[in-house]
């Protein structure tokens, strides 16, 4: 095993590339359904004005940005 392949674990070397249409698709179903979970579950804790964005987001396991993509 080479210095190269240790510092990068098991991934492959090379460019990343692109998930397919339909991987990107399900990865969105996924996103929408784990926040969907996490804002019920922040809104049955906290009630409506007690949740936080960021507290979803992070229950959600995805960044704040990924709740507003149209913003810049």
């Amino acid at each position: 095993m080479t210095a190269a392949s240790t510092s990068q674990g098991n991934r492959r070397a090379g460019p990343r590339r692109s998930p397919a249409a339909g991987e990107r698709q399900r990865d969105a179903e996924r996103s929408r359904q784990a926040l969907l979970t996490a804002a019920l579950d922040e809104f049955s804790l906290k009630g409506f004005a007690g949740a936080r964005v960021a507290e979803i987001a992070e229950r959600a396991g995805v960044s704040g940005p990924a709740l507003f993509p149209g913003d810049p």
